[in-house]
């Protein structure tokens, strides 16, 4: 799979670490060769800040890389200066980790969703997602505009379900399932989503952990994780109540979660018997 800019960002910025310091050199000295703070190379080397193109090439002549370093770099550092045309959602009913995310589902080859207590939101229908979003801690509630906002941008994300290159596992509690959100036309939609998704979509794996099995830490909260190519370190979001959610990219704790994740998905149902699980439930609520 091709790098985005997002993966493309991240993995300059871990190369560029790595150059630094097998050269014995200091950030604050990268930083005056380009004239800038200190703060801002440590933002680059996690990926969170891009550098214009002739930066990258001072800096990698500052750390003596060689011809095919240079190469090699310059070349990301071509592909995570591209403008990404995509539509613009800098709306404030759209926490930044939750925008983060979705920019990074669109670079990932694979992505794990584990959700105990509602459906994983790259399985949603538009009708499930407007539920949830209305019924936020945000004391204000969001307007019909920023409802659509909500819904286009989770549209958005949802592309990434139909790259058939991409691997994409989902954990799903059944708790889920049993939870009617909105009336009953909705979840019913929502449950026929889902058997749709299982039925059309051999690349996707869906798997329902029944409330009988035992506690497991993937039943606490939603979380996502996200695996690159090229050697990307991996990321892992989890959603919370108030900001929108959390992230990182510490290896040792995105090896826990991908860990307890297969762990998981090793104790729950396989296709059949999960489809089977979903099925029984929409039957039960009127197919």
């Amino acid at each position: 799979m091709t790098l985005g800019k997002t993966a493309a960002r991240r993995q300059l910025g871990a190369e560029m670490r790595l150059l630094r310091c097998a050269s014995g050199k200091q950030q604050r000295e990268m930083a005056v060769v380009i004239e800038c703070d200190p703060s801002q190379i440590s933002k680059v080397e996690r990926g969170e800040r891009m550098l214009k193109t002739l930066e990258v090439q001072a800096l990698l002549e500052f750390l003596g890389a060689t011809p095919a370093k240079r190469d090699k770099l310059m070349s990301l550092a071509r592909v995570a200066a591209q403008r990404r045309p995509r539509r613009s959602y800098a709306d404030k009913s759209l926490p930044g980790t939750l925008l983060r995310l979705g920019y990074m589902e669109q670079d990932s080859a694979e992505i794990f969703c584990s959700s105990g207590e509602l459906v994983p939101a790259l399985l949603r229908t538009p009708a499930y997602e407007r539920v949830v979003a209305c019924h936020s801690i945000d004391p204000h509630p969001l307007n019909e505009n920023e409802l659509a906002v909500r819904v286009d941008f989770l549209s958005d994300r949802q592309r990434v379900l139909d790259d058939t290159t991409r691997r994409l596992r989902f954990l799903v509690g059944e708790g889920a399932l049993l939870r009617t959100v909105g009336d009953r036309e909705v979840l019913r939609e929502q449950l026929k989503h889902m058997v749709n998704v299982i039925d059309t979509r051999p690349w996707i794996s869906i798997q329902v952990l029944p409330v009988r099995a035992a506690v497991h830490p993937m039943l606490d909260g939603s979380v996502t994780g996200l695996r690159f190519a090229g050697g990307v370190p991996d990321e892992v979001f989890q959603s919370t109540v108030i900001g929108g959610g959390i992230r990182t990219n510490d290896t040792a704790e995105t090896r826990k979660f991908l860990d307890a994740f297969d762990k998981a998905c090793g104790d729950a149902p396989g296709r059949e018997r999960s489809r089977a699980l979903v099925f029984e439930r929409l039957r039960r609520i009127g197919a």
